[in-house]
């Protein structure tokens, strides 16, 4: 029987460029580079461009730019102003522009110096300008900047070359050379100084922005790339390090030798990681790639011409690494054709897929393109600066996703007007899915999106008509112009535009409005779709201001396809200033069919110890516990590894410290293996890392510079946080940990109100509350965790009331039950009676909600836990005004009577008479 795969997550997409096509990987590792000696890369060595598009998929980058506890992300989030509706709302900031290496990282000195250096380039070689991965960034002092520049076109291959080869601890000779006049160049020559390879200008002449141009009539300037010269300085000095040279015994930043020594992440960092990593986020073809490899080629050879002249020392380790780039193509065995074993696993994957994408990589995200003039029509070329396609990548994947045929595995636009040429063109050159989308399609897509004739659409870039503006009108309209002005859909849309201006700003959260929004959305998407099997779904939707100060609605719609009962789709998240799109469902059938291979594949590569074989078998291990999730509609969650390191973590550290201790640096190694478990890229994974933290370390005294403070302090920030199902999210866990209140400066509030602030009726805290139980705490943890709950639900009304209901009776309940741990109902009955004392009307509403959930879901039989919240009961507050405290008038009444008038033993003996009452008390209100 055929499976089917689908798992209900939603997959934060990395900014990325587009990378080489799986296929063209393995043509690449079939290229003969020099034909005389028949050699081709070595598929263990470095120059496999397979090591990066292994790695990207399975995070490690994203996890570690984003993440790494070396990092200060900055971020913040504030009180903002009650909106029109009465909802209190919040203003979040995340700038990756401002991330920022810490000072101290740890306490031994030769890690602390390199670790420091290391990720201040690291920020800059991936700025990730809107807080996910990228090599992007919005300044023209960036390296991506001056290697994409039009003066870098010839020589980028050879600058990256020596990048590489100086991560492989090559002395290549490419410097920055200050010449008369203060002008800078990148200069690399031959080894013998006969031949430059690269004499770039850095003080390269680049536009001001329009807007400025406007205000100052100002001229083209010179701008100094300070970033590639910084990064040239750090390549060269880390060369000498002992900490990085794989010959010395206590070297600790190399590339692992063993599966082990892989999995413990410290290879992450290491410069190989970093710049081959950026390499496969730069080049985007095998044309490309190939010229880059050659330059490899060249460059290497050089050096090592120059050490035999010399009889030099370096001749040997030289010819090493050649060895570990290049091998004989007869020695090229079917093992080591590590891309061809992944791009049958691509292909079988791809043949039941029904959906364009498979995953978030494949999803179309924002580049830099040149301004398009629909006039001419062509690219304007002496612009140099461009501008950042965000809303046009996100039409590309919209259009993807509905013109898409999943029986034919391929697009089809025949149902859309003659008239609707530039499109039509469009999809004919791009007929079928790709892997990545290239360059070359981001341009030609331009082709369609920019300078359309239509006066409703607005553009930031007035000249040209280039760069739309975030917001869904502006985006329907942006549709409504590329399908030919469709009557039906013109229509739909003029009515969620009078939705829009008459509602102002404010939220839509009322269900009238919201189905008007959704029947219009659904008419428009279903008409320009080839799968007529769609469902539209709108979450956080607001009428907002866009950065052109005209209303505009904001929020997140979800397109979802049905073909043969297997669900995929995307959602489109509209943001001020920003959109983007995002996996909503990752659907495939032949899910048996796919553990098969990676189980094979796993197996296969067990004994193979390369580090491409480690990075190869790790991948599997992602994507197995990804498929068998999936196959029980579940979300994968490392729940083992992360418990079992939080043990670790938390042994290691004093309960009590001295002053000077409170404010030490410990050492980040032990998080980096946490960035090989998966991508961490939803708020489900979100709340799992933060609440166990919070959970593991209630009894401990932490330094705000501790390694995992930083680490949560980085997953807080990198969450919506001006979203309340996101804040609520991150904040979930904190509520059981009264000492981090102060450890999260970036939120400018107190973190004990704000979590009451928005306390709800119980599903985010049954979470919590679950997460809790399911970590196998000891008791001391999990009393004080419930402890410092409860202290809050004695202060704060909401954190009281979200008390009452039933789901967190069930989770403790039957945790207690199940686990046979009544030392914790004891425990739990001592807290209530310590934290609600003073207000008694507060335990015995708690204690009978509580109370009426046991018979009302039959949670529990058992006498002693029944009795432990019946006698914590005061039927003196038994009364009228007591029914409308409690969670909902008449729940589980029935069930409870019944039980009461089944078992008044357990309630009450005939020689108490103040039992009798009691029991006679509470049966009669239940009655009344």
């Amino acid at each position: 029987m055929v499976l089917r795969w689908v798992i209900k997550v939603l997959l934060v997409i990395p900014g990325i460029l587009a990378q080489i096509e799986l296929s063209e990987i393995e043509e690449i590792q079939d290229t003969v580079i020099d034909t005389d000696k028949n050699l081709v890369i070595n598929p263990d060595g470095p120059l496999n461009v397979l090591r990066g598009y292994i790695m990207h998929k399975s995070g490690y980058m994203h996890n570690k730019r984003l993440f790494t506890p070396e990092i200060d992300t900055f971020y913040t989030l504030e009180n903002d102003e009650v909106s029109a509706d009465g909802i209190k709302t919040y203003k979040y900031e995340r700038k990756a522009v401002n991330d920022k290496a810490y000072a101290n990282v740890c306490k031994d000195k030769g890690w602390h110096n390199y670790l420091v250096r290391f990720h201040a380039n690291l920020i800059k070689m991936f700025p990730s300008s809107d807080g996910s991965l990228s090599i992007r960034a919005g300044r023209s002092n960036a390296t991506t900047s001056l290697l994409e520049s039009n003066e870098a076109q010839s020589c980028n291959r050879y600058i990256l070359a020596a990048f590489l080869l100086l991560a492989e601890r090559v002395n290549i000779p490419i410097i920055v050379n200050t010449e008369e006049g203060g002008k800078k160049f990148l200069v690399l020559r031959s080894a013998n100084g006969e031949k430059d390879y690269v004499n770039l200008d850095l003080s390269l002449k680049v536009k001001k922005n329009a807007a400025e141009e406007e205000k100052k009539k100002g001229k083209p300037e010179d701008t100094y790339h300070t970033e590639i010269e910084q990064l040239v300085d750090f390549l060269k000095i880390i060369a000498k390090d002992r900490l990085l040279n794989p010959k010395i015994k206590d070297a600790v930043f190399i590339e692992p030798t063993s599966y082990d020594q892989f999995k413990t992440g410290i290879f992450l960092n290491t410069p190989q990681f970093m710049i081959q990593s950026y390499i496969y986020e730069f080049i985007d073809t095998k044309e490309n790639y190939i010229k880059f490899i050659e330059a490899v080629y060249t460059l290497l050879n050089d050096q090592i011409d120059a050490a035999s002249e010399k009889a030099s020392k370096e001749l040997k380790p030289l010819q090493n690494l050649f060895n570990q780039c290049f091998i004989d193509k007869n020695k090229l065995t079917d093992a080591k054709k590590h891309a061809t074993t992944i791009y049958k696993y691509k292909k079988l994957v791809d043949h039941f897929k029904t959906f364009p994408f498979t995953d978030s990589a494949q999803l179309p995200v924002y580049t830099k393109v040149m301004f398009y003039d629909r006039s001419k029509p062509g690219f304007v070329k002496e612009d140099c600066i461009g501008y950042s396609n965000c809303i046009e990548s996100t039409l590309l994947g919209l259009f993807c996703s509905m013109l898409y045929n999943p029986k034919d595995h391929c697009y089809i636009v025949k149902d859309l007007p003659e008239t609707v040429i530039d499109l039509r063109k469009f999809f004919a050159d791009y007929s079928s899915p790709v892997e990545s989308v290239s360059q070359k399609m981001h341009e030609d897509w331009s082709a369609v999106v920019a300078g359309l004739p239509y006066e409703n659409i607005i553009y930031k870039r007035k000249e040209y008509r280039n760069e739309i503006i975030s917001g869904l009108l502006n985006i329907l309209y942006s549709i409504e112009a590329i399908t030919g002005r469709i009557p039906e859909i013109t229509l739909e849309i003029a009515k969620i535009a009078n939705l829009c201006n008459s509602r102002g700003r404010s939220q839509l959260n009322n269900q009238p409005d919201i189905d008007i929004l959704k029947e219009s959305l659904t008419v428009i998407f279903k008409r320009l779709s080839y799968n007529k099997n769609i469902t539209i779904e709108c979450e956080d939707m607001e009428v907002n201001l866009r950065t052109d100060n005209n209303i505009d609605i904001f929020g997140k719609i979800s397109l979802v396809y049905d073909f043969n009962r297997v669900h995929n789709g995307v959602v489109l998240n509209i943001m001020q200033g920003h959109g983007k799109l995002e996996l909503t469902k990752k659907s495939l059938n032949g899910a048996e069919e796919i553990k098969g291979m990676l189980s094979s594949i796993q197996s296969n590569y067990n004994g193979h110890n390369t580090y491409i074989g480690y990075a190869i078998k790790n991948y599997t291990v992602i994507e197995l516990n990804d498929l068998k999730s999936a196959m029980d509609e579940t979300i994968y969650i490392p729940k083992e590894e992360y418990l079992t390191h939080l043990k670790e973590y938390s042994n290691s550290i004093t309960t009590s410290k001295s002053t000077k201790d409170k404010d030490s640096v410990n050492s980040p190694e032990s998080i980096y293996k946490i960035f090989l478990w998966k991508r961490i890229d939803n708020d489900i994974y979100k709340l799992f890392l933060v609440a166990n933290f919070a959970f593991s370390t209630v009894n401990k005294e932490l330094s705000k510079k501790d390694a995992m403070v930083r680490f949560t302090n980085n997953i807080i920030g990198s969450a919506k946080l001006n979203n309340i199902l996101s804040r609520v999210y991150m904040l979930a866990g904190i509520k059981f940990n009264h000492n981090l209140r102060d450890f999260y400066p970036k939120i400018k509030m107190d973190l004990m109100e704000l979590v009451d602030s928005e306390f709800n009726s119980g599903n985010n805290n049954s979470i919590a509350i679950s997460i809790l139980f399911d970590g196998n705490y000891p008791e001391d943890i999990l009393l004080k965790s419930l402890e410092f709950w409860l202290t809050i639900a004695s202060k704060l009304l909401r954190a009281f009331n979200s008390l009452k209901y039933e789901r967190i009776p069930k989770s403790i309940i039957k945790y207690i039950e199940s686990n046979n741990r009544r030392d914790i109902l004891s425990g739990i009955k001592n807290i209530i009676e310590e934290k609600l004392r003073p207000v008694p009307c507060k335990q015995s509403i708690i204690c009978f909600s509580w109370f009426l959930s046991i018979f009302m879901y039959s949670i529990t039989s058992d006498e002693s836990t029944i009795k432990a919240f019946y006698d914590l009961i005061d039927y003196t507050h038994l009364n009228s005004r007591f029914t409308t405290l409690l969670p909902r008038a008449g729940y589980g009444y029935t069930q409870t009577y019944s039980f009461m008038e089944n078992n008044k033993a357990m309630f009450c003996s005939e020689e108490d008479q103040e039992s009798i009452t009691k029991y006679e008390e509470v049966l009669n209100f239940i009655c009344g």
